[in-house]
């Protein structure tokens, strides 16, 4: 397994966005990318299964398990509207299955963006600007250092700022 490439950041064009609800702008890298990458730093040796899919009335939702040897599990929900065919919203919810999947592995594929007007009325966002997201999302507020949204996440809700994983020991040590 090679971590280092696993968790490496994608180029800024293999970057894609669509808009989402309430004002999000949703930033992700295509699943056959995403793929590439769990292909080449995995040696070929991992798997993905849809476990459950779920067909709503607009809706579809896909439950997927990837596998890494016996030792390693992870699921995620995927989903995706039904704007053409059932099959092509079940592709693109799995899509998105995959892409989740692979974001809990470190693989930094999905990131997100609130609007210019959502993060001057919220005090609890990021403190990059949305150029700066689009350029790379999720970034250290001291070192700069690319991080996953995970730890983008992890970090903002337990020291209140962004902090890759080598500022968050300092914090902690720092802490106590």
């Amino acid at each position: 397994m090679n971590l280092e490439l696993l968790t490496k950041q994608f180029p800024r064009e293999q970057i894609k966005s669509r808009q989402g609800k309430k004002g999000m702008t949703y930033y992700y890298v295509p699943a056959a990318l995403v793929i590439e990458r769990l292909n080449e730093a995995l040696n070929y040796k991992w798997s993905f299964t849809v476990i459950k899919e779920y067909i709503f009335e607009n809706e579809t939702v896909v439950l997927g398990e990837l596998r890494i040897g016996t030792d390693i599990v992870k699921q995620a929900f995927g989903n995706a509207p039904i704007n053409g065919t059932v099959g092509d919203a079940l592709k693109s919810a799995t899509s998105d299955s995959i892409r989740k999947n692979a974001a809990a592995l470190n693989v930094p594929c999905i990131f997100h963006t609130q609007s210019e007007q959502q993060q001057g009325n919220n005090q609890q966002s990021s403190p990059q600007s949305p150029q700066q997201q689009t350029d790379n999302p999720y970034r250290c507020s001291v070192c700069d250092a690319n991080i996953t949204k995970q730890i983008h996440d992890y970090s903002f809700r337990t020291f209140n700022k962004v902090l890759c994983m080598k500022h968050q020991q300092e914090a902690r040590k720092q802490a106590r």
